[in-house]
């Protein structure tokens, strides 16, 4: 996506502060907004959805409108923390559903080159025109910075889970067990085991269930595993529930036989995908006699490889 130029970002900066409810409608706002939108103007709107009576009313609507933009997640969760939590929940769990993440690599490595190639030739033609005909522009044109990378369907996926772990515990009704319930419908249908997804399912679900686990041990040659989740600031301030009421006394029993539920089938389908080799591992244990000299064993795999290091990792903080 090409950044703006700084007329044009100035422009869109002063239209959306300047246009703020009560000066337009709410959808008047949303739409000059949407127009606007871009990377760049990112940290500008994320100033104007501090007001939290605005990003109340229009902070559901921005859901899918910034998911796809390289830089959003602060915005994203601004809107966590003080949009209202019953209309983000849907839009956040809608988006979850609406993720591809089936679609084979290759195809979009494919995708992506002849992207890459039909823009460097474009690129070279216009430098070859500049070139011969110079303009006032392009001899005091700051250079262009780096496009920022769009966001993958799995960084989608995390920070749509990172926002519903800020989501959940700002909802106060009778029944909060039925948002949870659809919350992780979604999740389940969206989730592939991979490292980063379950990673973020992780915390999450520590989220939810309120345990303050001390870190597992470190290992010598453990992986760092990227997080490329919202962190979780509690000194944020999270706007109340507009619509709070009181919670019926079973619904924390109901919610704890959910998450736990929801671990397990997590649990079931990474170590579907990713094995853990715990029966060989036992055996090896209690009978080394078995063992095949010179060959090595998954006991020494699982000390020395680090890929299989960090599968162990992230099953011990999901356990």
């Amino acid at each position: 996506m090409a950044s703006s130029s700084p007329s044009l970002l100035e422009h869109a900066k002063t239209a959306i502060r300047d246009s703020r409810p009560p000066v337009t409608d709410d959808l008047t706002y949303l739409t000059i907004v949407q127009s606007h939108l871009s990377p760049e103007l990112l940290p500008a709107l994320n100033d104007v959805l501090q007001d939290v009576e605005l990003t109340q009313r229009i902070g559901w609507d921005l859901v899918h409108m910034l998911l796809p933009l390289p830089g959003s997640a602060p915005c994203l969760k601004t809107v966590a923390r003080l949009g209202n939590p019953r209309e983000v929940i849907l839009q956040v769990t809608e988006a979850l559903r609406l993720l591809v993440l089936d679609q084979p690599e290759e195809e979009e490595d494919n995708e992506a080159t002849e992207d890459k190639a039909a823009e460097t030739e474009d690129v070279k033609k216009t430098e070859k025109t500049e070139e011969a005909e110079p303009t006032r522009d392009a001899l005091v044109a700051s250079p262009t910075p780096a496009e920022t990378p769009e966001p993958t369907e799995v960084d989608k996926f995390c920070l749509l889970v990172s926002m519903l772990a800020t989501l959940h515990p700002r909802i106060k009704t009778k029944y909060p067990s039925r948002f949870l319930s659809a919350s992780l419908m979604a999740i389940l249908s969206s989730y592939r085991p991979s490292s980063q997804a379950t990673h973020a399912i992780t915390a999450f679900a520590q989220t939810l269930s309120g345990n303050k686990r001390p870190p597992l041990p470190t290992r010598k040659s453990s992986l760092s595993i990227q997080n490329l989740t919202i962190a979780s600031d509690e000194k944020d301030e999270k706007a109340p529930d507009p619509e709070a009421a009181a919670e019926d006394p079973k619904e924390e029993a109901i919610q704890k036989k959910l998450v736990q539920s929801f671990v397990t089938h997590i649990i079931e389908l990474y170590v579907k995908d990713n094995s853990l080799d715990w029966s060989a591992r036992l055996q090896e244990h209690f009978a080394p006699d078995k063992i095949v000299p010179g060959k090595k064993n998954f006991g020494e795999a699982f000390r020395e490889d680090l890929e299989l290091q960090e599968r162990e990792v992230l099953l011990g903080k999901l356990v």
